[in-house]
């Protein structure tokens, strides 16, 4: 049974990391393939032999459509897993008129809660996933309010559905893992550690961040780790609260997993999430996680014993939890404790497992 995975591109984010890590520990499967639709620099590193990246910069761009029809006969491809919507809409019109036979699965990653598009996306996003029900024959939800909204917004048969949760690679994420001599140097001494990893848009809620940091009554410093839109706006911010010496934006990092070990605690302030990958990759090295209680992150965290939940856009909640992790030493300790036993249900081998028998399932 050989698979191939289509995605947009490999510009790091949520869904090329679950759609690439895989990959990487699966360097001798010569049945998993991964084409990606556009170059858009940066990438992902990836060492698998059977990953291939259209040449093409357009997003829009319909000649990888043919190459893919191709790759598709050439490889004797029997599954089309689907990350994101632009390679969902192509992967439906390649079964529709080309390859009929062809098993079908798309991934929802999260763009089904709308919060992270314009309305016009998200309505032909909606459009695609009705026109395309009968030609799916598997849909896989990274969480439960991921199913629940694939119903609800598309109509989806729900014994179509798989809920599979994101995963993290606990060779790579783990609390032994050393920070880079040149990060401790940069930021020893400058008090309580808060990070955030992700991408910086409007739906990450990180201005509530840094109006929490602007409430907190003790040294702290803020670290951003990833990049997007919302940087200068954000920027701005902390010079207009008068914190341009607390916060700290490192950009794109390739290896996330060296970052972590830096922050005192870490925090997800979302105003939507379908999952969230960050809060299992900081369990994992052993540090204490507080998101916004929304759906993903709450299906992650029990509220008090392996995070703590705060309600999202409000800065002052979200300054008390700070302020309880960095107070209270054993609460902190009992969260890190209670992280670590969690993640063990998060790993990639489990993932792995899980696609694999959903592929059974569709022979």
């Amino acid at each position: 049974m050989r698979v191939l995975h289509l995605i947009d591109s490999l510009t790091p984010g949520g869904a090329q990391t679950i759609a690439l890590e895989p990959f990487d520990v699966q360097l001798n499967n010569t049945d998993i393939f991964l084409y990606a639709l556009r170059q858009n620099p940066p990438h992902f590193e990836f060492r698998h032999p059977n990953i291939v990246i259209d040449s093409t910069y357009n997003k829009h761009s319909v000649k990888p459509l043919i190459k893919i029809v191709a790759f598709i006969k050439a490889h004797e491809i029997d599954i089309l897993h689907c990350h994101l919507v632009r390679s969902q809409f192509r992967a439906w019109f390649i079964k529709k008129f080309w390859c009929p036979n062809l098993k079908l699965v798309f991934h929802e990653h999260g763009p089904i809660f709308g919060q992270d598009s314009t309305w016009w996306f998200h309505w032909r996003m909606i459009t695609l996933l009705k026109l395309a029900r009968a030609e799916v024959d598997r849909y896989i939800a990274v969480s439960n309010m991921a199913k629940a909204l694939l119903i609800k917004k598309c109509g989806i048969d729900a014994n179509k559905i798989e809920i599979v949760h994101n995963f993290t690679n606990l060779n790579k994420f783990h609390p032994n893992i050393t920070v880079s001599k040149k990060l401790f140097n940069q930021f020893e001494g400058q008090g309580f550690k808060i990070g955030f990893v992700g991408r910086l848009d409007e739906v990450k809620g990180c201005q509530f961040l840094i109006k929490a940091l602007s409430q907190l009554p003790f040294e702290a410093h803020l670290i951003f780790v990833g990049d997007g839109e919302t940087r200068k706006q954000l920027n701005d911010l902390t010079i207009e609260l008068g914190l341009q010496d607390k916060v700290s934006f490192l950009g794109f990092i390739n290896s996330p997993e060296h970052v972590y070990r830096l922050f005192d605690v870490l925090v997800l302030p979302s105003i939507a999430e379908a999952f969230g990958n960050v809060i299992i990759e900081a369990q994992a090295c052993g540090v204490p996680v507080i998101a916004s209680n929304v759906s993903g992150p709450a299906e992650i965290i029990t509220h008090g014993e392996n995070g703590l939940l705060f309600t999202p856009e409000n800065p002052s909640e979200l300054a008390q939890s700070i302020e309880m992790i960095y107070r209270t030493p054993q609460l902190k300790a009992s969260i890190v404790k209670k992280g670590l036993e969690n993640i063990n249900q998060f790993s990639l081998e489990k993932y792995i497992n899980k696609i694999n028998l959903i592929y059974e399932q569709l022979k």
